[in-house]
């Protein structure tokens, strides 16, 4: 049955009235109810058309309400979407313009289509300003409702060669994202429009990108123009500049005729998922541009994340003193040595994240060979080896977990994968068993990205009953972690045991280990040495949280000495022994050397 008159003004006092609502459940609420209206509207024109009993003939819609009503939705869309609105008032448009847009009623398509291609202009360019929105939520949905716009309307194309220009020469961080779901929308709406292969098109552009990287990479290409730095006045704008100089006259040879850009990286990580319908010979020629494109901006990146302190570091200079006069924002000029080692941190991490992704995507994206995962591990393992920024660590972390959990997945189907995580988990226990490997870790920060690596290699047994890579490596980890011959082994062993005990993946299968490394922890209290009874006290911190849970509440019941004990007799006899030890030396009126362990756990 069509609405009445009285229904549509009462919508339409409803959608203005309701633009900014800031609580998630009035926004899901109103969402509900816009869904089953727009679902009724769309069924009901067709009956607005028919005749009509003069009874009600006054009271119903016509068919030129419901186009009223279409009109006044589009004028609210293109009035309402405005720079600097919230995001909850940009995410409800957005969701007007797509139920404009998700008509199947034809007569309602071509009114759409009519009313959208007179404002186009507008709409499309407050849509491309909200990619650059900071609410991720905001930019994709924006994207989206481009792409639609696409298919409604005869939406002039995007430049290609524009979107990656743009890509090249941004130098604000908050930039790059906007920038990519700009590429994309390009790459979306010239497929469709020229009805060329995403994938084939992806491709083309992706190599593009890596060519002009290539070549930022390698000759430099460096910007000096004063006035072209100062058109820009967000500080991570014309931070770049200064790091270009600094690293042109500074000892790093590697980073001394190199540019990087963020934008450009992002844009291949964007482009990565189009290609797994390529062509072989395609992945091929993609793979191996992507390695060499990887490898040279990790170059630029390592002096910075892998340095001793990374938090603080800065290249030497000679031209430091040009630096004063430049100003990083309006206030503060360049000499601020701590803001400028930050803004060269965060330059250097994006570089960082942006590699790792790639290569703990690539292979799996483009079938590749045995021998670029073998390349994709060792890249992972020096990064999580040698870094020393945990924002660098971390993302690497990631991106071997995937790569291992792609490797397990292809031995299933594929013999040659079968050993190939084995030989990388003996590679990995090797590092622990050489001298000098052992000196190249770090021996703060927790061991740094080394416990990681070994979760990564473990979580590939996820979804496998026996776990053999972890116990695998309990078994080999244990007995360097009880060894206190080589105090800064045993360190990193129980850092690790500590990073395999907090997996909450691996489930119940390391409890089996809980109840020797709690003993090795208690008794990691009384060393001499604070490294190990850092370690030991984290460890303890650790198996406590997973042996116990949370924090019962008095309400809740608790589980008796006797029956936990019952579980674990091992500890008991330790605790017991280590208790005779205090009283013994209590009674010899002896300094006590046990504090620690005299604590009562209340859980």
């Amino acid at each position: 049955m069509p609405f009445s008159i009285l229904s549509l003004e009462l919508i339409k006092l409803s959608i203005s009235s309701n633009l900014n609502l800031q609580r998630p459940s009035h926004r899901q609420l109103l969402n509900s109810i816009l869904s089953r209206v727009f679902s009724r509207f769309d069924a009901s024109f067709v009956y607005s058309k028919k005749g009509v009993r003069k009874s009600w003939r006054e009271e119903k819609c016509a068919p030129a309400e419901y186009l009223n009503f279409l009109d006044f939705l589009a004028r609210v869309c293109k009035t309402e979407l405005v720079p600097g609105a919230s995001s909850a008032r940009n995410n409800l448009i957005l969701t007007y313009l797509n139920y404009l847009m998700d008509f199947k009623n034809s007569s309602l398509r071509e009114h759409v289509t009519k009313i959208l291609s007179k404002n186009l202009v507008d709409i499309s360019a407050s849509l491309k300003f909200l990619l650059f929105n900071s609410f991720q939520e905001v930019a994709k949905n924006a994207q989206q409702t481009l792409l639609k716009l696409v298919n409604a309307c005869d939406s002039p194309l995007s430049s290609k060669t524009a979107s990656i220009e743009l890509l090249r020469k941004s130098k604000i961080l908050s930039d790059s994202a906007g920038l990519v779901y700009l590429l994309i929308f390009d790459l979306e709406s010239q497929a469709r429009k020229e009805n060329i292969p995403k994938d084939k098109l992806a491709g083309n552009w992706l190599l593009d990108i890596c060519e002009k990287l290539e070549e930022d990479l390698e000759n430099g290409d460096l910007v000096t123009d004063v006035n072209i730095i100062c058109e820009h006045r967000n500080q991570f704008a014309i931070f770049s500049q200064f790091v270009y100089f600094a690293f042109f006259f500074s000892n790093l040879p590697s980073c001394a005729t190199s540019k990087p850009h963020y934008g450009l990286l992002a844009g291949l990580e964007a482009l990565l998922p189009y290609l797994r319908d390529a062509h072989p010979q395609m992945k091929e020629t993609l793979i191996n541009t992507l390695f060499k494109i990887c490898a040279k901006a990790n170059d630029f990146a390592i002096p910075v994340v892998n340095a001793s302190s990374p938090e603080g570091f800065l290249p030497e200079s000679d031209v430091s003193k040009d630096f004063d006069s430049f100003k990083l924002d309006g206030r503060r000029i360049a000499s601020d040595s701590t803001e400028l080692a930050q803004l060269l941190l965060v330059m250097c991490w994006r570089i960082t994240k942006s590699v790792s992704i790639l290569m703990g995507s690539m292979c799996a994206v483009l079938d590749a060979e045995i021998k670029y995962y073998t390349k994709c591990m060792e890249y992972f393992v020096k990064q999580l080896t040698q870094g020393r920024h945990r924002g660098a660590f971390e993302l690497a972390a990631t991106g071997f977990t995937e790569l291992c959990q792609e490797v397990r997945k292809r031995a299933s189907k594929e013999p040659h994968f079968s050993g190939l995580l084995d030989e990388w988990l003996d590679d990995c226990l090797a590092i622990l068993k050489d001298e000098e490997k052992v000196k190249r870790l770090c021996n703060t920060r927790r061991s740094a990205g080394l416990p990681f690596m070994f979760v990564a290699i473990c979580s590939a047994d996820v979804g496998r009953r026996s776990k053999p890579l972890l116990m695998k490596t309990m078994m080999e980890i244990f007995p360097l972690a009880e060894d206190l011959a080589d105090e800064e082994v045993a360190c990193h062993a129980r850092n690790i045991l500590r990073a395999l005990f907090r997996e909450s993946n691996f489930g119940e299968n390391v409890l089996q280990n809980a109840e020797k490394a709690m003993v090795m922890s208690i008794a990691g209290f009384a060393d001499k040495t604070w490294a190990l009874r850092n370690t030991s006290a984290m460890m303890y911190s650790t198996l406590s949280s997973r042996i116990f849970g949370v924090k019962k509440t008095d309400d809740e019941q608790k589980i008796s000495s006797s029956e936990f004990f019952s579980r674990f007799p091992v500890l008991q006899k330790a605790l017991m022994d280590n208790l005779g030890l205090v009283f013994f030396f209590c009674k010899q009126q002896r300094q006590k050397t046990f504090d620690p362990k005299t604590m009562k756990n209340r859980k």
